[in-house]
């Protein structure tokens, strides 16, 4: 939806932010498969993400129990009953830690791979940040379950 609304017009949409407003100005944010609902999601997605690693830096727990606390604390407000158990079923086909994180880091050790993803997390946590902030400022900030 946003890569599609960009491509309508690459010269007018230099950020996400234009695309939203622009969906202000046409009154289409509330429009079915609005580009303005799709980046309220990714920017839950992404921050779902973010809290989710946070966890598997600052613990020893499995992936599982960190994508489980992290859905406690990003996603969950926003979705229902059969969405929460969903949810609940595929959070356990999340891979073991140890694979998880060798498989990001490739060769690299453990405490690498950390040092690695505290710095992506720091800088999407900072994107995340500028998003809410500005879907606050604009009032688009959604509370409906799905």
């Amino acid at each position: 939806k946003l890569t599609k609304k960009f491509e309508q017009n690459k010269e007018k949409y230099q950020t996400l932010q234009d695309i939203v407003r622009s969906e202000i100005a046409e009154k289409a944010t509330r429009a079915k498969n609005s580009a303005t609902d799709a980046l309220l999601w990714l920017k839950r997605a992404l921050n779902f993400i973010a809290v989710m690693l946070q966890e598997l830096i600052k613990s020893k727990d499995e992936a599982s129990t960190c994508a489980s606390r992290a859905y406690e604390q990003t996603l969950r407000q926003y979705h229902g009953f059969i969405v929460r158990g969903v949810f609940a079923v595929a959070v356990k086909a999340a891979p073991y830690r140890q694979k998880f994180i060798k498989t990001l880091g490739k060769e690299r050790s453990e405490e690498e791979t950390l040092q690695d993803l505290q710095k992506y997390t720091d800088l999407l946590l900072e994107n995340v940040g500028t998003l809410n902030e500005f879907y606050k400022e604009i009032g688009e900030e959604k509370t409906d379950k799905v």
